[in-house]
């Protein structure tokens, strides 16, 4: 499903392109988890920004949990602080890695927003989302691929690349893991517009497609 609404939106402009702080933290100890999320075909120009959101499932009682988190890329704007990892120089890949701590447990990738000057398109994957489970104590990879064509990346070149990307954020220390997709989920998306609509906070209930144990 896609949306198309005016936002109106408060950012603080930046100079360049902002990316995490490298002095960030996380070692796993604080019985949180940390993701990484590889993206292929980032558009970096005529879109100020991507917003990829994940929400927490409970895939045993087939309902959403409070949890939810998301993670922003630059379009090239500059203008945006963003969850963005720095690649270090001499890294060639074209993958794109945003990062942050996490309660760990099952999230379903619920939705993409782009966003071009006060234009919101929203793509909500209310009629098939993926659920990876983010493992306590572990830095956890999460591999969407190309993020326009709907094409997978190798997750092992994902866990690779996501290695050496980690080599410019010495602080996080926790061990590296692939964040194994463990089922699929539908579920009914709200019907008021905004890309908040897409998790429909009024809606508990989701359908499993399938689940691993």
């Amino acid at each position: 499903m896609k949306r198309v609404v005016l936002a109106v939106i408060t950012s603080a402009f930046l100079s360049g392109c902002a990316t995490v702080d490298q002095n960030t933290t996380f070692d796993g100890s604080d019985g949180n988890a940390f993701v990484l999320v590889a993206t292929d075909n980032v558009p970096d120009q005529g879109v100020r920004s991507h917003t990829f959101v994940f929400s927490r499932v409970d895939l045993q009682s087939s309902t959403f949990l409070p949890e939810w988190f998301s993670i922003t890329f630059d379009g090239g704007a500059g203008a945006f602080v963003v969850d963005e990892l720095k690649k270090p120089e001499g890294l060639d890949t074209t993958l794109r890695f945003g990062a942050r701590s996490v309660v760990p447990g099952d999230y379903a990738y619920a939705a993409r927003r782009d966003l071009q000057g006060n234009l919101q398109t929203e793509h909500c994957y209310a009629e098939g989302a993926g659920v990876f489970r983010i493992v306590a104590g572990k830095t956890n990879v999460i591999s969407l691929g190309d993020v326009l064509n709907n094409k997978g990346t190798d997750p092992a070149v994902a866990l690779d690349q996501g290695a050496k990307v980690l080599t410019a954020y010495p602080k996080i220390s926790a061990p590296l893991v692939q964040a194994g997709q463990v089922g699929s989920i539908t579920f009914p998306s709200a019907k008021s517009q905004g890309w908040q609509g897409c998790l429909n906070r009024n809606v508990t209930a989701l359908k499993v497609i399938s689940a691993a144990p």
